[in-house]
C-alpha cells in the first residue's frame, strides 16, 4: 500500500465523506498526533481533497496510518463505506497479529520502523508460517504445571528447552502424557480456535541435548510427522534456525534491534510479543527485552525479517535471555537432516 495515490485517494474520500462537519479533520488530526502536519498542509492548500489526501500520504509515511483510521472509524461511529476499505486493505494484515494478541499500529510504529508498508503482506504471510509451527508442550493433561512452548525443526522434530524436556526425558511412562498442541489460538472471531489432534512423544532419548547451564536445548521426536499437517489450506511445515556463525549472527543484533518471539505464556492460546536486542554474552546468549511469562520457555525468537535467532530460556526482573541460534543449531544438524529436513 505504501505511497499508492489510488488508495490513498480512496480512503481521503471516505474520511471527508464519514466526517463532513468544520473542524472534523482538526480533531481528527488531533487524535492522531499530527495536528502540526494538518494544520501546515490546510494553510498551503484551498482543496480540502488535496490537503487531505496530502495529509495521509504524510501519516504513511510517519508510520501513523492506521492511527488516523482508526481514529476516523471511532469518530464516525464505524462508517460503512470506511470500514470496507480498512476491512480490504487492513484486516488481511491485522487479522493475523490480533489472532496472537497484538495491533499493527503498533508494529506497524516499531517492527516496521525502516521497512514502511513495503513488505508487510509477505511479512505476514511468512508469520504465518511461523505460528503454524509452534506449539504448546504440556506435559501433564489439563494443567499449566511444567508447560513450555516449542517448534518444529523438522517433519518430526519438535526443539524446546532443556528445563522443559527434561523432568520426562528418558522416562517413558511421563513421556506417554506429555501433549504438544498446536494451532491453540483465538481466531479472528475472538474465539479459540479448534486445534489439530495433540501431538505425543515417540521416545527417543538419544536425541540431541544441551543442559540449562550450557544451550538449553532438547529436541523432541512425535508421534507423527506434524509439519505435513494442512492448516487453513496450507502445510504446517517447519522453521530452520539461523546457520549464522558466532561473530555474524551477534553482529546482526546490536542494542536495540527489533525482535520478537512467538510463545504460549502461562500455556495461554499463541501470542506474538515484540520487543529488542540488548546484549550478546559469552558468544552463546542473547540478553532481550521482549515480554515473557512462565510457559514462554522454549519459545523461537526472530529477527525483523524472521530469521530465528534464538531460543527463549530465561529471565529476571529487568530482562530476559535467549540462546542464540549459533549455540544449538550445529549441535541439532544431522538429526534435523536425518529427520528429511
Amino acid at each position: 500500500m505504501k505511497n499508492d495515490p489510488k488508495i490513498i485517494s480512496l480512503f481521503s474520500e471516505a474520511i471527508l465523506s464519514a466526517l463532513p462537519n468544520e473542524g472534523d479533520a482538526d480533531v481528527l488530526a488531533f487524535k492522531a498526533g499530527l495536528q502540526r502536519d494538518w494544520t501546515n498542509f490546510k494553510s498551503s492548500s484551498p482543496q480540502l481533497e488535496l490537503t487531505m489526501n496530502r495529509f495521509l500520504a504524510r501519516a504513511e509515511a510517519r508510520l501513523k496510518l492506521v492511527d488516523v483510521i482508526d481514529a476516523a472509524l471511532a469518530m464516525s461511529d464505524r462508517s460503512p463505506d470506511l470500514q470496507a476499505l480498512a476491512d480490504r486493505y487492513l484486516r488481511p494484515i491485522a487479522g493475523p497479529l490480533e489472532s496472537m494478541g497484538a495491533k499493527l499500529g503498533d508494529y506497524e510504529k516499531v517492527l516496521f520502523k525502516d521497512a514502511g508498508f513495503a513488505d508487510i503482506a509477505g511479512w505476514i504471510d511468512a508469520l504465518g508460517r511461523v505460528r503454524r509451527a509452534v506449539g504448546l508442550v504440556r506435559p501433564n493433561p489439563g494443567s499449566i504445571q511444567g508447560c513450555g512452548t516449542g517448534f518444529l525443526v523438522g517433519p518430526d522434530l519438535l526443539l524446546t528447552n532443556w528445563h522443559v524436556a527434561g523432568p520426562f526425558w528418558g522416562d517413558d511412562e511421563a513421556a506417554a502424557h506429555v501433549a504438544v498442541e498446536f494451532d491453540r489460538e483465538i481466531g479472528p472471531d475472538g474465539e479459540l480456535r479448534a486445534a489439530a489432534a495433540p501431538c505425543r512423544l515417540r521416545p527417543e532419548w538419544g536425541l540431541p541435548r544441551s543442559p540449562v547451564q550450557e544451550s538449553d536445548f532438547a529436541l523432541l521426536r512425535l508421534d507423527r510427522k506434524a509439519a505435513e499437517d494442512e492448516v487453513d489450506g496450507k502445510p504446517r511445515r517447519y522453521l530452520s534456525l539461523s546457520g549464522r556463525g558466532e561473530a555474524d549472527l551477534a553482529a546482526s543484533l546490536p542494542p536495540g534491534a527489533p525482535m520478537l518471539i512467538v510463545q504460549h505464556p502461562m500455556a495461554e492460546p499463541l501470542k506474538l510479543a515484540l520487543g529488542e536486542a540488548d546484549q550478546v554474552a559469552d558468544a552463546r546468549y542473547l540478553w532481550h527485552k521482549v515480554n515473557t511469562e512462565p510457559g514462554s520457555s522454549g519459545s523461537p525468537c526472530f529477527s525483523q525479517s524472521l530469521e530465528v535467532i534464538g531460543l527463549h530460556h530465561y529471565g529476571n526482573d529487568t530482562r530476559n535471555r535467549a540462546v542464540l541460534a549459533s549455540s544449538i543449531e550445529p549441535g541439532i544438524r544431522e538429526a534435523v537432516r536425518a529427520a528429511g529436513a
